[in-house]
């Protein structure tokens, strides 16, 4: 049987659609509005887009449960973590990004970077530094301030330029090649 209502109509107690297990079906084809709470005890399907809210200042949407996204997510505004992250993917970023705290990477894992390293601060190495390019320290020449302090064994296996002096306050130095000092006659050696 069909119930037709070509007018408004008002029920001031509960309204009961088929009967367990969910049978019938409630088909509406008009906008609805529901001013009250609403409690859904089963799955919940949208096929058509969905707007939760009004503005991003008083509305709150809660999840109580495991959230699964099965396809692309936008945020248009700010994404706050209270707490652990985990990405199991790749994450790229295209802006700039800022880290108020320690970045750990776990041990074993490379990690590249395509441009220019700007440190601050202190750097500590723990392991061996393999530098396949030219090093300078200073940006520009500074023979009034410390540069570089080496507190272990130094090799070099090739060719050392100095274009300054060269201070040796203790300890004795040890050559086991050749020793050429001067390039032509007019250099002066002084042995003090």
């Amino acid at each position: 049987q069909t119930l037709t209502v070509d007018s408004a109509a008002q029920f001031n107690c509960d309204l009961t659609i088929g009967s367990a297990p969910c049978s019938g079906n409630f088909t509406v084809w008009s906008p609805t509005t529901i001013n009250c709470p609403t409690t859904i005890n089963s799955t919940l399907n949208v096929t058509g887009n969905v707007v939760l809210g009004t503005n991003c200042g008083g509305n709150t949407i809660l999840l109580k449960g495991v959230t699964t996204i099965n396809c692309a997510t936008y945020l248009k505004s700010t994404l706050e973590v209270d707490g652990n992250t985990q990405l199991k993917g790749t994450l790229t970023v295209t802006g700039t990004t800022q880290l108020n705290n320690h970045l750990t990477v776990a041990d074993g894992k490379n990690t590249t970077l395509g441009n220019n390293l700007l440190v601050k601060g202190d750097e500590t190495v723990d392991g061996t530094s393999l530098v396949k390019g030219k090093t300078t320290i200073f940006a520009t020449k500074n023979c009034a301030n410390d540069a570089l302090l080496v507190n272990g064994k130094s090799v070099f296996e090739c060719l050392v330029t100095i274009n300054a002096g060269l201070t040796v306050s203790a300890g004795n130095v040890n050559i086991s090649g050749d020793v050429v000092l001067g390039t032509s006659c007019s250099n002066t050696l002084v042995v003090k």
